[in-house]
């Protein structure tokens, strides 16, 4: 039998006795509670430890399917993602206030005919196209030609004249991008622009010609007779690009958006339930949205030359496509820069959390 010591004054004991030789206290009770007392003194046997895996954490290794799939993934939503914000830019863009402040850029005076129609065959100017097209009769009551063309110019830069402009070239962007409809210029709203302000083209004359119906419908027969604007309505264009203004029209028109939000948000769902850790499809997800970041800040800085290839295909003078593709500039590298930060944090926060998160045991 071991040894064991009093409970009471810690003397040690043989076993045999039945009370404490020094301070008389029952040995049975001693022994007893040494029973049940576990052993304190540590073992020379080395113990190991076997560090089992968490509840649930099973299957959660990197394998190189999951590798792939990730890749693939996030090489489709960089897709979308571009598609979405490309459109999302453009239609909050485009708005009137902004084709309203292009129409006001645009040196009408200097807009050659051929530069409207693209038939690249009339060297005229849009004033010298206007004074043509006037009736002898009232030709007789203007002054000299080239004092005439300079009224013609003043004319020209009249409110009336901008705002006419600024609607019809609302149209032809709505046109191009929701397909909304045909994208011209009747003969009718141009005889019609006339006669609402038949006074001020009166003035040419100091009053001493008054125009008739007569003299504007000889003007439309003029429009019609040239086709300047036949060859300026949408469709025209459309025949020559239609590959590109299909794209254009399917890109930004509002379902095609929604098609675009729903798909992302549905990859982003499947990088999740590939990878299994939020950690790594957060590196993902902030790659994917590094990479659209980047792409925004390029169309940004691309404006100038989108500008000169606008001016090919309708020649209303770069000005005008600068301004008005101002706002696109201005939107892109905001959204650029909060899609940038959002790729950024994405890839950093998780790395964040994973060095504060206490060791496991501890």
């Amino acid at each position: 039998m071991s040894q064991v010591k009093c409970t009471q004054c810690g003397t040690e004991l043989s076993g045999k006795e039945r009370f404490c030789p020094r301070c008389g206290h029952a040995v049975e009770e001693t022994q007893a509670q040494a029973t049940a007392a576990p052993e304190t003194e540590t073992s020379d046997v080395p113990l190991v430890v076997t560090e089992q895996p968490a509840s649930g954490r099973r299957g959660k290794k990197l394998t190189p399917l999951s590798v792939f799939l990730s890749i693939l993934i996030c090489i489709v939503l960089v897709i979308l993602e571009t598609g979405t914000s490309l459109a999302g830019i453009v239609k909050m863009s485009l708005g009137e206030t902004a084709i309203e402040t292009a129409v006001g850029n645009v040196a009408l005076a200097e807009l050659k005919t051929a530069q409207l129609s693209g038939s690249g065959d009339r060297g005229e100017t849009l004033p010298e196209l206007i004074y043509d097209s006037i009736s002898p009769e009232f030709k007789d009551y203007m002054p000299e030609k080239e004092e005439a063309l300079d009224a013609i110019e003043d004319i020209l830069e009249e409110d009336f004249v901008k705002d006419f402009l600024a609607e019809k070239t609302q149209d032809y962007v709505s046109d191009i991008l929701t397909d909304s409809g045909d994208g011209r210029i009747e003969v009718d709203e141009v005889t019609d622009l006339i006669r609402e302000n038949r006074k001020k083209l009166e003035d040419l004359t100091q009053g001493a010609y008054r125009i008739t119906d007569s003299d504007i419908e000889e003007i439309g027969e003029y429009l019609e007779q040239n086709k300047v604007l036949e060859d300026m309505e949408l469709s025209q264009l459309q025949g020559e690009n239609e590959p590109a203004f299909d794209l254009v029209q399917n890109l930004f028109s509002y379902w095609m958006l929604g098609i675009l939000a729903g798909l992302c948000l549905l990859f982003l769902v499947l990088l999740f339930l590939v990878n299994r850790k939020f950690r790594r499809s957060m590196v993902y997800v902030g790659i994917s949205f590094l990479i659209v970041g980047a792409a925004d800040v390029v169309l940004a800085m691309m404006t100038g030359s989108i500008s000169d290839m606008l001016n090919d295909a309708l020649k209303l003078g770069k000005n005008f496509y600068v301004t008005l593709l101002s706002p696109v500039r201005i939107n892109s590298f905001i959204v650029g820069g909060c899609t940038l930060l959002v790729g950024l944090l994405g890839l950093i926060l998780p790395q964040v959390f994973r060095k504060k998160r206490p060791a496991a045991g501890r």
